[in-house]
């Protein structure tokens, strides 16, 4: 645990202010001890101080995480003035994070065998390598969300599926059956049958790449957590088109 006498320093330099207001200048913050990964701090008396005047904001977008930003909460319409957000908070990204250009998946839909549209994620790499592969990622939980364009809560998986895009690699990310964010019967569409739709979003997703990007069906990967635990054991199934994908672990480097 972290003995707050080691730090004396930053406490000592940490400035007070009284108005609520000067909360958005950049000058009343300092950077955090480097043995720190988070800092949580309360405002005494922030809500009376607020008094609905102000709207705190978080912003993301798929290739950049989370920041923090303040907004006066000035109406619209008359003599009043749109206010710009204010950012607040700088430390989501590294200088050297900055240094690459991280990518902004398209966002995409494919028709799955019974006409439901899914919609997935799609990191198509510049120069794809010679043998056509491409990885499946199966997000978890089966409940969550993953096609969308803020920052993801599965943004180790979003580092990595930048790596193999990197390497040639096509890397489709699915909301298959049983994901949140499209209704009831998308969500219940796996209900006391796990392995079936759900597993059938992924197959279907296989047979859009090796259709519409010419992926080689024979060098689909697949790899996730969580909910692909459920999917994994079911994935040996095959079709005529599409050989069932290879569980990668680790990704192998011959492709």
């Amino acid at each position: 645990m972290l003995e707050t006498s080691n730090h004396s320093d930053f406490y000592a330099a940490i400035p007070v202010f009284r108005r609520f207001s000067r909360l958005m200048d950049p000058a009343l913050y300092v950077p955090l001890p480097e043995d720190w990964l988070i800092g949580v701090a309360d405002i005494v008396e922030s809500t009376k101080a607020m008094a609905e005047k102000w709207l705190a904001v978080l912003y993301s977008y798929s290739n950049k995480p989370w920041e923090l930003y303040l907004q006066p909460n000035i109406p619209a319409g008359g003599n009043a003035k749109k206010a710009a957000p204010v950012q607040i908070t700088n430390r989501a990204q590294s200088e050297e994070f900055k240094t690459y250009n991280w990518r902004d998946p398209e966002l995409i839909t494919f028709s799955a065998r019974d006409s439901a549209r899914v919609y997935a994620r799609l990191y198509r790499p510049a120069q794809p390598h010679a043998n056509k592969p491409a990885v499946i990622f199966v997000h978890g939980a089966g409940y969550l969300q993953n096609a969308h364009k803020w920052w993801s809560s599965y943004f180790r998986e979003y580092l990595f599926n930048n790596l193999l895009t990197d390497n040639g690699y096509t890397v489709l990310d699915i909301d298959y059956r049983g994901s949140a964010g499209y209704g009831r019967d998308w969500r219940t569409g796996i209900y006391r049958y796990m392995g079936g739709k759900d597993l059938d979003d992924n197959v279907d997703g296989v047979k859009y790449l090796v259709s519409t990007y010419g992926v080689d069906p024979r060098r689909v990967g697949l790899y996730g957590a969580g909910a692909f635990e459920a999917l994994r054991p079911h994935s040996s199934r095959t079709s005529a088109d599409v050989p069932a994908p290879r569980r990668l672990s680790p990704v192998p480097a011959g492709l």
